[in-house]
């Protein structure tokens, strides 16, 4: 084997033992802080496409959790799943 290919295979070695000794120190660090929770309301939303002019019952919607600022309640108070 000529010394330039024996050169090259010393050198990707050590880049590889150098790479695995970073993943596993960084694998090992402290888990980060907690990311802060986004304030959500429920909104109403359907569970399938409803085309236009079908009629619709309870079942083909859902409640689900939405950001609040997305939501035009943002400033106003949450409305209630008594209302459906």
């Amino acid at each position: 084997m000529k010394p330039a290919r024996i050169i090259v295979l010393i050198i990707a070695l050590a880049a590889g033992g150098i790479a695995a000794f970073l993943a596993s120190r960084t694998a090992s660090s402290p888990p980060q802080a907690p990311v802060a929770q986004i304030e959500t309301v429920e909104v109403l939303v359907a569970n399938n496409e409803i085309g236009i002019g079908s009629g619709v019952q309870a079942q083909d919607f859902r409640w689900q959790p939405w950001h609040r600022r997305s939501t035009a309640f943002s400033n106003h108070e949450q409305r209630s799943h008594s209302h459906v």
